[in-house]
């Protein structure tokens, strides 16, 4: 299930964003009666597929002014995920793209980025097949 989460208040009357992931760090006392904020986010994932574009330019504008922590674009056309850290005035001043074969981590964990992409086959792209 996606849900909104909370954007800067600039951003709030028009951007209700629903991530395709979002990891919840430290939420305030009333998290029960509203979305969690931005700044309460340990993570943020985006799926891309044909979304690219607004993921990586609208969508990652939006998260760093929020100011989500880590933001990740997990572009299943070019098989990378492009990791954006360490958000300053709107903007992220750390950006990382991971190939494939690379290591992503997050809150001390790691993992294969190959290991959150589809699995393909004989060329065709399938879903949670092995």
């Amino acid at each position: 299930m996606q849900l909104p989460i909370e954007v800067g208040a600039g951003d709030a009357e028009w951007n209700a964003p629903e991530p395709d992931l979002a990891v919840l760090g430290d939420a305030g006392a009333d998290y029960g009666k509203r979305h969690p904020r931005g700044s309460e986010l340990s993570l943020l994932v985006e799926v891309s597929d044909s979304s690219l574009r607004q993921d990586l330019i609208v969508k990652r504008d939006l998260y760093a002014r929020a100011p989500v922590k880590e933001y990740w674009v997990l572009d299943l056309q070019g098989r990378r995920l492009i990791v954006h850290r360490d958000p300053v005035q709107g903007a992220y001043r750390q950006i990382e793209i991971l190939a494939e074969d690379g290591l992503a981590s997050c809150g001390g964990q790691t993992c294969a980025v190959r290991d959150l992409l589809p699995q393909t086959q004989l060329g065709a792209t399938q879903i949670g097949v092995t």
